[in-house]
């Protein structure tokens, strides 16, 4: 009876043994499995973050781009606006200039013509004293 004991005994400590050493086996793959997902959700979250800095530096460079465009457009303006200025400045000088020489020619004229005319009176005045003269004359 005690050996029919121990041998069942010894048949339950067998068992025990073999539903640990399986369980041990299970958990341990549950680990390796957990593991594996593991490395492969950090390798896609790299994947993630290495396109995005990718995707980031790329948007960089194109604002960069645009931004020495617009900044070359505008000087471009800017020299535009200078050059039209410098002609407009050049043909107000030019206008003063003419406007000048036309004040200039006027006034000349306006000279030579009262110039004339004082002549023209004197030359009245003249032929007025020889007619008063010449009636004289010829009334003595």
């Amino acid at each position: 009876a005690a050996e029919q004991k121990a041998s069942a005994a010894e048949k339950s400590a067998g068992e025990e043994v073999s539903k640990a050493k399986a369980e041990a086996a299970a958990a341990e793959k549950k680990e390796s499995e957990a593991e594996h997902a593991m490395q492969q959700e950090a390798a896609e979250a790299k994947e993630e973050v290495t396109g995005a800095n990718k995707k980031a530096s790329a948007a960089e460079e194109a604002a960069e781009q645009e931004a020495a465009k617009a900044k070359s457009a505008a000087a471009a303006a800017e020299q535009k606006a200078s050059a039209a200025e410098k002609s407009a400045g050049e043909e107000v000088s030019k206008a003063k200039a003419e406007a000048a020489a036309a004040e200039k020619k006027e006034s000349e004229a306006e000279h030579a013509m009262q110039q004339e005319a004082a002549e023209a009176k004197e030359e009245v005045t003249g032929a007025n004293k020889k007619a008063s003269e010449a009636e004289e004359a010829a009334e003595q």
